[in-house]
C-alpha cells in the first residue's frame, strides 16, 4: 500500500507540473516564434499623416515648382502647416525635392484656369520640409519632375509641358 501511495504521489506531481506551466524548451520555442511573428504595434495609417487614414510610410518624390513666378515675384510653393484655409503659410524655394507620404483631394480649385493636375485641389503631406517641420503643399506648387523657369515667364509655353505631381493610389488619404 505504501508503494502505491508513493507512486500515486509521483504521478500526481508529474501531472500537476505538466498542467501548471510549460517546460523551459517550450518557453524558448514561444520566444523564438514571437521574434518571427510580425509585431502588431507597427505604425498605423493615422500616425503617417495626423488626423487622416491611408498614406504610405515609404513616400514618393515631388518637386516644388520652378516654372512660374508667384505673386511674391519668386518661384516655389506655398506650404500650410494644416489644411485649414486660415492656416499660416510658409514658402519653399523652387526646385526643392520633397518626400510626400500622402495626398488628399479637397475639391476646391484654387487656380481653375490652370491645366488639370495643378489647379490646387489636391494637397500633398510632406513630413520633413526643407525649412523644418511638416506641412501641406498644393498640387499647383509641385511637379513630378524638376522644372526650369518659363522663358520670360510665358505661361503658355509651359502649360502643355507641365507634369503634375504623382498621386499613387496606395498613398491616398481619407478623413
Amino acid at each position: 500500500m505504501r508503494r502505491s501511495v508513493v507512486v500515486g504521489v509521483i504521478f500526481t506531481a508529474i501531472f500537476m507540473s505538466g498542467c501548471s506551466g510549460s517546460s523551459e524548451s517550450e518557453q524558448r520555442n514561444n520566444k523564438e516564434q514571437e521574434a518571427v511573428t510580425p509585431s502588431t504595434s507597427a505604425k498605423t495609417a493615422t500616425e503617417i499623416v495626423p488626423g487622416y487614414t491611408g498614406g504610405c510610410k515609404k513616400g514618393f518624390t515631388i518637386y516644388s515648382q520652378n516654372q512660374f513666378t508667384g505673386s511674391n515675384g519668386g518661384y516655389g510653393a506655398l506650404v500650410r502647416r494644416t489644411l485649414d484655409a486660415k492656416a499660416e503659410s510658409a514658402g519653399l524655394g523652387g526646385g526643392d525635392e520633397l518626400e510626400a507620404t500622402g495626398w488628399f483631394v479637397t475639391g476646391e480649385l484654387i487656380y481653375p484656369d490652370n491645366p488639370a493636375g495643378i489647379r490646387g485641389e489636391v494637397w500633398y503631406y510632406v513630413p520633413d520640409l526643407p525649412n523644418g517641420g511638416a506641412g501641406w503643399v498644393a498640387d499647383a506648387g509641385v511637379r513630378a519632375v524638376k522644372t526650369t523657369p518659363a522663358p520670360g515667364d510665358d505661361a503658355s509655353f509651359y502649360k502643355p509641358k507641365t507634369q503634375a505631381a504623382p498621386q499613387p493610389p496606395e498613398c491616398e488619404l481619407k478623413r
